[in-house]
C-alpha cells in the first residue's frame, strides 16, 4: 500500500502492487480487469481504467469504467471472505431446512 498526501493535506492510500491484467474490486459492484493505470502526478493517486468481467454474483458481464485507485483492491483479498460468509449462510439455511424435516 502506498500513501499520498495531497496538496490540501488529505491522506490517500492505494494498492501500488496492482498491475494491468489484475482482477480487482472497485467502487462499482462486481469484479473488473484492470486495463490501464493513469498517472496523475506525485500529489495524487492514479486513475484506474477497467473492464467489468463479472457481476457481484459471479455472472459474466461486460462494461467499462474508471475509478480512483484508492477505491480499488485486488479481488484476491475479498473473495475468500465473501466465500466464507456464503458458506456460513449456507450452513444456517441448511439447518433451517433440516428442522423442517
Amino acid at each position: 500500500m502506498k500513501e499520498i498526501v495531497t496538496a490540501n493535506n488529505v491522506r490517500l492510500v492505494y494498492d501500488d502492487t496492482l498491475v494491468v491484467g489484475d482482477l480487482i474490486t472497485t467502487y462499482h459492484s462486481g469484479y473488473h480487469r484492470l486495463t490501464r493505470i493513469e498517472d496523475r502526478g506525485e500529489r495524487d493517486t492514479p486513475l484506474f481504467h477497467y473492464n467489468k468481467v463479472y457481476d457481484s454474483e459471479g455472472n459474466p458481464r461486460k462494461g467499462r469504467n474508471i475509478c480512483d485507485a484508492c477505491y480499488c483492491r485486488s479481488a484476491k483479498e475479498g473473495l475468500p471472505i465473501r466465500i466464507n460468509n456464503m458458506q456460513e449462510k449456507l450452513t444456517r439455511l441448511t439447518k433451517i431446512l433440516q428442522e423442517l424435516g
